[in-house]
């Protein structure tokens, strides 16, 4: 058996030293001479099919003839590889590669770049970069008779691409907002090269998609625990939040495709923080006459991250804003003033809300009925505090800015002692606030 275009030696061995050797080959139906005189041969055989061809070596005597040897030889074709092809050379993805040809193959090796090598039928290649990628295939058959086919294929570089997310604004009060619930957010597909298409707009929480919409007439589907809309105009994607019980993040993505439907994936994340309301608050009537507006917001005492602002504002105008958390007090009130509180992150600054109060029906409270003191007074250590018995309800330390240092409920207890501990030496304000509203202050000073 010999490969096709290949050529082979053939030998004879002769009884006698003195022997001469006539070679010929069956061809056409008759003996030709190989041109061969010698004990061995060379057989060039060609075919591109499977073939056998008789090879005959005839011994003589002087010249007689006493033996001839005959051969049958077979001849295997080369196989041909037509075309090797690639289903989607994409950038960063597998891709397949795969060979044509019209004669019998059992073994494959490719080689991509002179790096990677495969044995098998079709190969699964990453495309790891842009630029040539050369592609050698060899392939044989039963017979061992091999040939190989180089093929460089180029590899477009993927055009820069990104999602950006623009300013957050509140969809009532639009002020500016970083990731809040309620909040409008717009994020835009962006790219610097041609040929990119978006397929798909989606997002998600924890791994599972809330909202996603197929390009360019798919329904859209919101899962509207999260989100109460979602409205896509070409490239952006504007966003309506719902509002949340936690802080949650969130991957905003698209689908896109670029270089002949190579299909790529580009998302953002986002961390949306609760939507922060206060309960409502209550105008108190003190006896001097001047009035305290008290608001109790969403876990006052347990949401240490936030802060409060107040004000009041007359035909739209903002009349007074401090920082205080609990209360401040108007000397002037008229019916035609609405009252607001905002709450917002003391650390950003970020979800903000705001809730009107009309003066209306306004409650009396005697803040001389509670008694609150504070011994020693000034403290360094610490203090205690001493309430009237059977007396419930809140007490907070404050400093000068109104932020709270400390706070604590209070069961029914007639004293409390509170350490100061990594407390700044300064002026403070002890505030308690009984169940009906009522509060009580008391200035203290802390000393080294």
């Amino acid at each position: 058996m010999m490969c096709s275009g290949t050529t082979i030696k053939i030998n004879a061995t002769s009884y006698f030293a003195n022997s001469l050797f006539l070679w010929q080959k069956m061809e056409e139906g008759k003996w030709t001479s190989m041109g061969a005189t010698g004990s061995s041969a060379d057989f060039t055989g060609s075919s591109s099919t499977e073939k056998s061809t008789d090879v005959r070596c005839i011994m003589t005597l002087g010249t007689i003839p006493y033996d001839t040897l005959f051969y049958r030889i077979k001849i295997m074709p080369v196989p041909v590889i037509s075309k090797i092809s690639a289903n989607q050379l994409c950038l960063g993805k597998l891709s397949l590669f795969d060979y044509t040809t019209p004669t019998n193959v059992v073994n494959q090796k490719w080689s991509f770049n002179e790096t990677d090598t495969l044995l098998q039928r079709s190969a699964m290649v990453l495309i790891k970069s842009a630029g040539d990628l050369r592609v050698n295939l060899k392939v044989s058959n039963s017979a061992g008779c091999s040939s190989t086919k180089d093929t460089t294929f180029r590899i477009a570089a993927l055009p820069n691409v990104e999602i950006r997310r623009a300013r957050l604004v509140h969809p009532q009060y639009y002020f500016e907002k970083v990731g809040c619930g309620n909040d409008s957010t717009l994020f835009t597909f962006s790219t610097q090269g041609t040929g990119v298409s978006i397929s798909r707009w989606f997002i998600t929480f924890n791994g599972t998609v809330i909202f996603e919409k197929t390009l360019p007439a798919g329904t859209p589907r919101i899962d509207q625990k999260y989100i109460k809309r979602a409205n896509i105009s070409g490239n952006s994607l504007t966003v309506i939040w719902n509002t949340l019980a936690e802080t949650s993040e969130f991957v905003v993505g698209t689908d896109y495709s670029v270089n002949n439907g190579c299909a790529y994936t580009k998302s953002t994340s986002l961390i949306i923080l609760p939507y922060k309301t206060p309960d409502k608050g209550i105008i108190y009537q003190k006896p001097n006459n001047s009035k305290v507006l008290i608001f109790k917001p969403v876990n006052k005492d347990a949401d240490t991250t936030l802060n409060y602002e107040w004000g009041y504002t007359v035909n739209g105008e903002e009349m007074q804003v401090k920082n205080n958390r609990f209360f401040n007090q108007f000397n002037e009130l008229n019916s035609n003033n609405k009252y607001w509180v905002e709450t917002f992150f003391a650390n950003s600054k970020e979800c903000r809300s705001r809730t009107y109060f009309i003066p209306g029906t306004t409650k009396s409270v005697d803040a001389g009925t509670i008694a609150l003191r504070l011994y020693p007074n000034p403290a360094s250590q610490q203090v205690r505090i001493a309430l009237e018995k059977d007396k419930s309800g809140s007490l907070f330390l404050l400093d000068v800015s109104g932020s709270v240092l400390k706070t604590c409920q209070i069961l029914s207890q007639e004293e409390v002692t509170w350490n100061l501990n990594g407390i700044k030496p300064g002026n403070y304000v002890v505030v308690f606030e009984d169940r009906t509203g009522a509060v009580k202050t008391e200035k203290l000073s802390i000393t080294y």
